[in-house]
């Protein structure tokens, strides 16, 4: 499913959710995208990683239990910067 954003406004940095095996860093933001309450978490990726689609679920799932995300939708985008 496309989500297009139009119009991004970011109340807060919730915090960052820190990657098992590597010294990285995913960001979460509540925030409004095309006016509605929302969280998103931004995944930067340098190269494939075949575990990608288990670890998002996983962030995915300790948002939901942010009090923070109570009510709103969750995206998640994933930016690959690499090969």
């Amino acid at each position: 499913m496309k989500i297009y954003i139009t119009n991004l406004k970011i109340n807060t940095i919730i915090g960052i959710l820190k990657h098992e095996r590597k010294n990285k860093q995913n960001i979460i933001v509540d925030c409004k995208i095309n006016g509605l309450d929302a969280i998103l978490h931004l995944e930067i990726q340098s190269s494939y990683d075949s575990t990608m689609p288990r670890r998002m679920l996983r962030y995915f799932n300790e948002i939901k239990m942010l009090k923070e995300a109570k009510g709103k939708k969750v995206y998640q985008n994933m930016i690959y910067t690499g090969e």
